[in-house]
């Protein structure tokens, strides 16, 4: 089976989302031939994982011995994967299906990691005219929602119509006899659609962990005005029902320790102008953060420019003058500086108040032997 066109669209979206670079994709939803997952091979270098908790997935011959991808039978409200996994997640067409929304969300956010992307693309919802979203087939005969000819119900009759009411319109000759007790069951009993409205799509996502960058809703068409007056008058005045699907791109929230951590990794990979430019966010997120002015002042240090990496040392200990590493790194600088008498009064100022550390009081005493130079300069960073 060949990739569709919105399939297709889901994945050019979320490269939008992307930086360069191997990426570690997840998808939540994948279709049972792996389609999505075989596309997603040749646009990343990175792992790429789907899952469905069809027991058809995945199709029998979809994957194949040199498919670079891996298909898990799994739900997505229970990925079985570590926290930070990720650095995105897809899932196309799929939300819909998914009873637990606020669970679902949560985990997406649990597995991406830091600034990770989730995006989504997904109709039709409950509220909408084809949101039974039917599908049923026996023998060779088949009801589908999105196929030609192949819907037998009315638009916004799952939301007007009971069973019996949807049983005597099917019985009045718009399908095979057959298919009538099975579309019945699909549309009010089926699992398989999570019967939510668009308002508490809304209300999910505004609660999620997740931060919401794109929403976008998809809208064909309002229902005329004696349907709406049906519709208004069983559910309230309070419902979208023209829009037919969701477009949402969220990221997953960064703490100042996770990008902060992040930057400390960026820098031990060698990437010293996107470890300063990382650490510089934290300080703009939250100015009391010392860490980061540490770790800045190493960079500094590394770089050879040692004023400025006092000056960023000095606003660490400003906001906690009893960070160790700080200390160390600081009066190492001093010292270097040949500023011996100030780190003599900030190593003597710490171990006022922890006596017992050797290392400082080592230095101090090299200080005070009028070692100054004696020691090769090193800078750590916090924890």
């Amino acid at each position: 089976m060949e990739i569709a066109q919105y399939q297709i669209n889901g994945i050019e979206k979320l490269l939008e989302f992307l930086p360069a670079g191997d990426k570690n994709i997840l998808e939540i939803g994948s279709d049972l031939d792996c389609c999505v997952l075989e596309r997603l091979t040749g646009v990343y270098g990175g792992s790429v994982i789907g899952l469905n908790p069809s027991g058809d997935f995945p199709r029998k011959g979809s994957v194949k011995n040199d498919s670079r991808f891996y298909a898990l039978r799994s739900d997505g409200c229970d990925l079985p994967f570590k926290d930070k996994s990720f650095d995105a997640i897809l899932s196309i067409a799929t939300l819909e299906h998914v009873g637990d929304l606020d669970k679902f969300l949560a985990e997406c956010n649990r597995v991406l990691k830091p600034r990770g992307v989730f995006y989504t693309k997904f109709s039709p919802i409950w509220s909408c005219g084809i949101g039974h979203h039917v599908f049923a087939v026996v023998g060779h005969k088949e009801a589908r929602f999105w196929k030609p000819g192949k819907n037998p119900l009315p638009d916004f009759s799952h939301l007007i119509w009971g069973p019996d009411e949807m049983r005597t319109f099917l019985h009045s000759g718009p399908c095979d006899d057959r298919l009538i007790e099975p579309i019945i069951s699909w549309v009010y009993n089926s699992k398989d659609i999570n019967r939510r409205f668009l308002e508490e799509y809304i209300s999910a996502f505004r609660k999620s962990p997740l931060k919401q960058r794109v929403f976008n809703l998809i809208t064909l068409y309002s229902p005329p005005e004696a349907i709406r007056a049906q519709l208004q008058a069983k559910y309230g005045t309070n419902h979208d029902f023209s829009c037919q699907g969701i477009e949402a791109a969220f990221f997953r929230r960064v703490s100042v320790e996770e990008l902060n951590k992040q930057g400390e990794d960026l820098f031990v990979k060698g990437k010293i102008q996107e470890a300063y430019d990382t650490f510089t966010e934290v300080i703009e997120m939250d100015p009391g953060f010392s860490q980061a002015y540490n770790n800045i002042g190493v960079l500094l240090c590394e770089s050879g420019d040692m004023q400025k990496a006092m000056e960023y040392f000095e606003k660490a200990l400003d906001i906690n003058p009893n960070d160790r590493d700080t200390v160390l790194n600081f009066g190492r600088v001093l010292t270097f500086m040949d500023k011996g008498e100030d780190a003599k009064k900030l190593f003597s100022s710490y171990l006022y108040k922890s006596p017992g550390d050797e290392e400082i009081s080592q230095l101090l005493n090299d200080i005070e032997g009028k070692n100054q130079k004696a020691k090769v300069m090193s800078c750590n960073y916090d924890g």
